[in-house]
C-alpha cells in the first residue's frame, strides 16, 4: 500500500503542467435566443466547468453560412486598425456571471488554454445544439507570459492553427510548436488604490512573432514596457479663397514587441489618477509645440475617438 502511494506521488511530480492528464470537458450548448444579444450573429451559448471554475462560452456564426466550423487561418494587417481575420467564426469565453463583451471575442481557434492547461477544441452540431469538447493535449513547448494577462489570441503564421487563452498562467503554458503572430490581448493591472486598469492591444505587421521550438521554453516579449510617441501629419485644407496647412497629431502607444495599444480602460472608484469625463479611461493627454529656442507655439489636448 505504501509502495502504491509513493508511486502515485512520483507520477504526479513527473506530470508537467498542462499535460493530457487533465480531465476532458464536454458541454451541450443551446442556440442563442436572439442575434441582437450576440452582435447580430446567430450562434450557440452556455456554461462549462473547467477544474472547478465556471465559464460562459458562446460560438458565433460570423461567416454567416449557418454553421460553426470556420477557423482562422490567416491574418490581415492594416495601418490604423486592429489586426483582422478572414472568414472565421468567433468564440467568446469569459468568467460566468460577468457580461461577455465583444472584447472577449476571438476568431474560432484550434486550441484553447485555460490557466495552465492546453486543450484541443472539437465542435459538432447535432439536434439543434452544439456539442463542445475540450480534449486535454500535451504541448510541444512552453510559453512564459506577462503577469496579469486576462486573455490572448495567437495565430500560427503558416496556417497550422490558432490558440485562444483565458487567464493563462504567467509561469508557463504548454503550446504546440510554431511561429505565432499576436492577434490581440488584454492585460490587467491594479493601481495603489486597488482600481483595475486594462490594456487592450494587438499585433501589427511590425510586431515580432513568437518563435516556439519543440522541447524548449520561450518568453513572450509583448506587454510592458509601453512606449508613447506622437505622430504628426501635415495636410492642406483648400477653401474657396485660401488654403490652410493643418497638422494632425496622433498619440501612439506600443508594447514590448511593437504591438499596438488600442485602448486603456479603468474600473473602480478609488484611483487618484486623473480620469476622462466618463471615468472609464485616463484623462486625455495634453500636447504642446515648442520652437527650438523654447518658445511655445501651440498647445491643446488629445481627444478619444
Amino acid at each position: 500500500m505504501r509502495f502504491k502511494f509513493v508511486w502515485l506521488l512520483l507520477a504526479a511530480a513527473l506530470v508537467p503542467p498542462g499535460s493530457a492528464w487533465a480531465q476532458q470537458v464536454e458541454a451541450r450548448l443551446d442556440r442563442l435566443p436572439s442575434p441582437r444579444e450576440s452582435y447580430g450573429h446567430e450562434g450557440y451559448g452556455g456554461q462549462i466547468e473547467v477544474e472547478g471554475q465556471r465559464y460562459e462560452v458562446r460560438f458565433l456564426d460570423a461567416v454567416k453560412n449557418g454553421r460553426i466550423e470556420d477557423r482562422i487561418k490567416k491574418l490581415t494587417f492594416c495601418e490604423n486598425c486592429k489586426v483582422s481575420h478572414d472568414d472565421a467564426d468567433l468564440i467568446q469565453l469569459g468568467e460566468a456571471g460577468r457580461p461577455l463583451g465583444y472584447d472577449a471575442a476571438h476568431p474560432l481557434p484550434d486550441w484553447v488554454v485555460i490557466g495552465k492547461r492546453l486543450y484541443a477544441l472539437r465542435l459538432a452540431e447535432e439536434d439543434g445544439a452544439l456539442r463542445m469538447t475540450l480534449e486535454p493535449a500535451d504541448g510541444e513547448t512552453t510559453l512564459r507570459l506577462p503577469e496579469g494577462l486576462l486573455r490572448l489570441a495567437l495565430v500560427e503564421t503558416e496556417g497550422r492553427g490558432a490558440v485562444a487563452m483565458i487567464h493563462p498562467a504567467a509561469d508557463g503554458v504548454p503550446m504546440p510548436a510554431g511561429r505565432y503572430h499576436v492577434m490581440e490581448y488584454q492585460l490587467d493591472r491594479k493601481d495603489a488604490e486597488g482600481d483595475n486598469w486594462q490594456v487592450h492591444a494587438g499585433g501589427s505587421q511590425a510586431t515580432q512573432p513568437i518563435e516556439l521550438v519543440a522541447g524548449t521554453e520561450a518568453a513572450a516579449q509583448f506587454g510592458e514596457p509601453f512606449t508613447a510617441a506622437v505622430a504628426a501629419e501635415l495636410n492642406e485644407q483648400r477653401g474657396l479663397f485660401s488654403t490652410q496647412r493643418v497638422a494632425m497629431l496622433e498619440l501612439k502607444l506600443t508594447g514590448g514587441a511593437n504591438e499596438k495599444v488600442f485602448d486603456v480602460t479603468h474600473e473602480g472608484t478609488k484611483t487618484k489618477h486623473p480620469l476622462s469625463t466618463n471615468r472609464r479611461r485616463p484623462k486625455e493627454p495634453t500636447w504642446q509645440v515648442v520652437r527650438a529656442d523654447g518658445e511655445r507655439v501651440a498647445n491643446g489636448s488629445f481627444e478619444y475617438g
